[in-house]
């Protein structure tokens, strides 16, 4: 069986989470369900659709009116109770005995049961608003993936001896890729702060996230991006050994992430606020991470459900010729391995074909005004209004989920502020722990988090959507027409994307090798494979032509080798390097997502 095709997507959904404006082009689709049971398209509800139409009227007059706001305040508070209560869904899958038939339970045990597997908010998918998939060099890179992915698992496929892959190989590997993806998402963010001000300055000077803003100028953010990829050879020696600089500096611009989102300053109450451009980019990373967490959430239930099948089941038969592929069988690639991408291999195929596309745009529609050419990345007002209805369902869908999330709070409600908690990943001693401090200004924090974040988002979608489209019904080719810049701009941007995945992916791979990460049995070890995956890559020598952009091989090799860092041979120890370093639930809600929750009172009746 193969189900590689999550895995892949998973990995090209870095390329839309690294930056604002390099996401895939074309098309925004939502995912709203009409499925019975499940929520109907908001804006298609015959309560809400007047209301929409009314508000709509009432932006053309008055475009600072907020959408979903405007609806929302306008229904009536039956309606909105109505549309609260239907925004969950329920997952989980009857129970089954031996013989493969529901189980019964009795009626009390199958209704609490039921209750508790109701996903209400963090656990429910709202829909996701993306891009299309006309991207020729997404396209291409897909291709290339599945391909590649293919080969390592299942080898050559023309053979007579096949290979089979079960499905914990595909959920490990599945997390695997997660993981990583967590990674690139957060370097994508600070591989364009300015890290280290001054080389000489230690990394333990208080650290505040106003020293981590993202200029609004992209010249400033090109030049951030060279200078931490240059400055990832600069190590500090410390009582606990040889340290990277950028990575300590990128340990801290991580956890200021949710502050700059969140526009919370828990290092400094002075702070600088972070410009709109930052704020949006901050929150972005944080909803791509709240996203990836449910997708560890689910895989790690799944693996459980997995072990609990095998448990009851004897071992599969293999057919004559046929063989499992364990990761670490002869001439096999490790999961690790399987995953591992240097910046040279992808640029060879996204970076490659993205080169030829963003030629052709300029031929055909800067130089050549192709009306046709230019609508592939300018869309015009005709379209621009589905995409904006798509948008302000998605936005409506956010502000309800608001809503439920503010009556947690107005009533005082423990148990629901517990459900929301628990659908976080939250373990259930720090579930028990937040509920003795004060639930009060926790519910008002969540709200306040939530809101700041939902409107830094919508701004993103509507702020790109403004750099994509026309006002107008045609697209006005002439050269001092506004469209015409836009379309320059736009080129331009084109021009650039491979430099800057690849600038984003080199210094990723690189940083996850500094990455310290418990291995389940109370253990701190790194994992380097991608790092020197990347470091290995040929493409990348300094005497190629954009030696300025990448880090210099000797001087990072020579570093690596002095701190004590070196990759693990699969021969001296197949199984510790089969097995890769994850980014667990709880790394990402201690160290990235977490709530400040002050220390319980002390327990009176135990002085």
């Amino acid at each position: 069986m193969r189900i590689i095709v999550p895995v892949i997507l998973t990995f090209i959904m870095t390329i839309t989470a690294y930056t604002a404006d390099e996401e895939k082009q074309v098309t925004y689709s939502t995912h709203a369900e009409k499925k019975k049971g499940e929520l109907e398209a908001l804006l298609e509800n015959k309560k809400v659709k007047p209301r929409y139409e009314e508000c709509l009227e009432k932006q053309k007059t008055n475009t600072s009116i907020n959408l979903a706001d405007c609806i929302w305040n306008q229904l009536d508070d039956q309606t909105k109770k109505e549309i609260r209560d239907n925004m969950q869904s329920s997952t989980e899958p009857s129970r089954t005995t031996d013989s493969d038939t529901p189980e019964r339970e009795p009626a009390s045990e199958k209704n609490e049961k039921e209750q508790k597997n109701v996903k209400k908010y963090e656990g429910l998918s709202l829909g996701t608003l993306d891009t299309g998939t006309t991207d020729p060099a997404i396209k291409k890179l897909k291709k290339y993936l599945h391909e590649r992915l293919e080969k390592a698992m299942y080898g050559d496929l023309t053979s007579k001896e096949r290979k089979i892959v079960d499905h914990e190989k595909f959920l490990a590997l599945y997390k695997t890729q997660l993981g990583k993806n967590i990674i690139s998402g957060l370097s994508s963010y600070c591989i364009e702060a300015n890290l280290i001000t001054d080389i000489n300055k230690s990394y333990e000077s208080p650290v505040f996230y106003g020293d981590f803003l993202i200029p609004v100028d992209e010249t400033t953010r090109k030049t951030n991006r060279v200078k931490n990829i240059r400055n990832l050879t600069t190590f500090q020696e410390t009582g606990d050994g040889s340290v990277n600089k950028v990575y300590k500096a990128w340990e801290k611009c991580v956890g200021s992430i949710k502050s700059v989102c969140y526009l919370e300053a828990p290092y400094n109450t002075s702070a600088k606020k972070p410009e709109p451009y930052q704020k949006q980019r901050a929150c972005q990373i944080t909803q791509f991470l709240k996203e990836h967490r449910q997708n560890l959430i689910a895989s790690t239930k799944l693996e459980g459900d997995i072990i609990r099948f095998r448990s009851k089941r004897e071992s599969v038969q293999l057919q004559t010729g046929m063989e499992h592929y364990t990761g670490r069988g002869d001439d096999e690639k490790t999961l690790d391995e399987i995953t591992n991408y240097s910046s040279g291999e992808i640029d060879k195929v996204y970076g490659e074909k993205m080169r030829e596309v963003s030629k052709e745009f300029h031929e055909k529609c800067v130089e050549g005004k192709d009306k046709e050419e230019c609508q592939k990345y300018l869309t015009n007002s005709k379209t621009r209004k589905k995409l904006d209805k798509h948008i302000s369902e998605y936005e409506l869908r956010k502000k309800v989920m608001q809503e439920k999330i503010n009556k947690i709070g107005a009533n005082g409600d423990k148990k629901e502020l517990q459900k929301y908690l628990e659908e976080e990943g939250y373990s259930a001693e720090e579930v028990e722990k937040m509920m003795k401090a004060d639930t009060q200004a926790l519910a008002k924090m969540i709200s306040a988090r939530y809101e700041n974040e939902r409107k830094a988002v919508i701004e993103s979608y509507r702020d790109y959507m403004d750099k994509h489209s026309t006002t107008e019904e045609e697209i006005k080719l002439a050269d001092n027409a506004p469209d015409m810049k836009k379309i320059k701009d736009l080129s331009t941007e084109l021009s650039e994307k491979p430099e800057h995945y690849k600038q984003m992916l080199h210094f990723s791979n690189i940083i996850s090798g500094f990455l310290k990460v418990d291995d389940g049995s109370g253990n701190k070890r790194r994992n380097t494979s991608a790092m020197f995956a990347e470091i290995e890559n040929s493409d990348r020598a300094p005497s190629s032509s954009d030696e300025s952009s990448m880090v210099d091989i000797k001087k990072i090799s020579d570093a690596l080798k002095n701190a004590g860092i070196s990759r693990t041979d699969p021969e001296d120890d197949n199984e510790k390097h089969a097995d890769t370093v994850q980014l667990e639930v709880k790394v990402i809600n201690k160290a990235i997502l977490n709530y400040d929750v002050p220390s319980p009172p002390p327990d009176s009746s135990n002085p």
